[in-house]
């Protein structure tokens, strides 16, 4: 929801409405090339799911644990602390929308203040672990329960402007490498996008678990060294 939201706005005022269409759809591609290459890789580890960071501390181990512990250290710890600051926005989003004069509850402790944002953060937070906490299964199911939801709320985003609002394309432009624009303006686009496009790497979590995952035969019967 970030990429609709968020970035994809921010993208098309910097690259206009095509360019930031040509950028959205050439991640995606990559994304579903780069999850086909996750599921082979996931088949060479039946029944470890652990997706990425998993691969990475596979490949280094040989070398030294040192350095696979870092390299799953390092792939998990960008999501843990992006629950935090997600959580929080959450917290800050309710408190101003329905809660606005609750200041009562902030407590100054110096160095931070806690207030409602915060533990309403902390709720989320806690909510989050206690259902992955349920199990591998619970966690899938919600996440399809919730994928399902998203599928809704963009489907009604982008398809009743068109009926409701005189839409029209004649306002949409074409910037990747126009005026005020560059390579490395248009890469670090593609940079900040690939944050949420990219998100379906989490399949490569799952993947170990699932039946009968579509991989070459080759590549699932090679040994991993």
């Amino acid at each position: 929801m970030n990429v609709v939201f968020v970035v994809a706005g921010s993208t098309a005022g910097a690259l206009g409405i095509w360019g930031a269409a040509v950028v959205c759809i050439v991640l995606a591609v990559v994304s579903l090339l780069q999850n086909y290459l996750f599921a082979e890789m996931a088949a060479m580890f039946p029944g470890k799911p652990g997706g990425v960071a998993l691969f990475a501390a596979e490949a280094w181990k040989q070398f030294s644990p040192l350095l696979a512990s870092v390299a799953a250290f390092g792939y998990w710890c960008g999501w843990g602390l992006s629950l935090s600051l997600a959580s929080l926005q959450i917290g800050q989003i309710v408190t101003a929308q329905w809660f606005p004069a609750a200041t009562n509850l902030d407590v100054n402790l110096g160095i931070a203040s806690i207030g409602l944002p915060q533990i309403l953060a902390a709720a989320v937070m806690i909510t989050a672990v206690g259902a992955n906490l349920l199990g591998l299964n619970a966690t899938v199911n919600l996440n399809k329960v919730v994928a399902a939801a998203m599928v809704f709320v963009l489907a009604g985003l982008l398809v009743l402007p068109v009926f409701f609002t005189e839409w029209s394309t004649a306002s949409f432009s074409f910037n990747l490498l126009g005026e005020g624009s560059s390579v490395v303006s248009v890469l670090v686009w593609m940079y900040v996008g690939a944050w949420s496009i990219y998100g379906s790497e989490l399949c490569a979590t799952f993947a170990p678990t699932t039946a009968g995952p579509c991989v070459m035969s080759s590549v699932r019967s090679r040994p991993w060294r």
